[in-house]
């Protein structure tokens, strides 16, 4: 035991506990309270200032599913459903710009949806885009209810861009229609375009217009 009222407890298996008594097991740290790297004044539990953080792996596995190390974990402790998890973008001041989170769809077998919200013009944090447990994708809607699902806002035009920089190749920018048959391909399905000298293009891979 160190300083007045055991501030700092080091055990015999190695392990050493700050702020109180409790024994993190062996070769492990133990901290009650708020922690500061770089900063007098914590402001979390974790707060690092003037630099960034390294995560370090030694695992040759490729696979990023089920990576036993090397990793940012944020946990909720409580499972019940809709509860989450998220990591926030903050400026100076502490105060949240965007925050990407993890929300609890299904405690029971762990199913979950990805949320990604910004701040408007009225200081408000928004969902941009939820990604949900069916790898569905939504933009400007939290339920998403095909694989994409794009909704705009009443009063405003909802404009989708596909923008092909520069000029010439075989056809500009195409948005192309495809079924599992054959595979993913530029040889079969349909497609909607725009060709590089200004003219829409719609049509059928093996006739290239109609």
């Amino acid at each position: 035991n160190v300083g007045t009222n055991f501030p700092i407890t080091i055990f015999t298996n190695g392990g050493v506990g700050i702020g109180d008594q409790t024994n993190p097991g062996q070769g492990n740290l133990y901290v009650s309270n708020k922690v500061g790297i770089g900063i007098g004044s914590p402001q979390e539990m974790l707060h690092i200032n003037g630099g960034g953080a390294v995560i370090g792996n030694g695992s040759t596995s490729t696979s990023y599913v089920g990576v036993p190390g090397g990793v940012l974990a944020l946990r909720n402790t409580n499972n019940t459903n809709g509860n989450f998890s998220a990591l926030d973008f903050q400026d100076y001041g502490f105060v949240v710009n965007s925050r990407i989170a993890s929300s609890i769809v299904t405690s029971a077998t762990d199913v979950g949806r990805l949320h990604f919200l910004t701040k408007n013009v009225s200081s408000a944090l928004v969902e941009a885009m939820t990604i949900d447990e069916f790898q569905r994708i939504g933009i400007g809607t939290m339920g998403p209810t095909s694989r994409l699902d794009i909704r705009g806002n009443a009063g405003e035009d909802l404009l989708m861009r596909l923008y092909q920089p520069g000029t010439g190749g075989s056809g500009g920018a195409k948005l192309s229609f495809q079924d599992g048959t054959s595979g993913l391909s530029d040889t079969d399905g349909v497609f909607v375009g725009a060709a590089s000298n200004g003219r829409a293009s719609f049509g059928t891979y093996e006739d290239q217009n109609l």
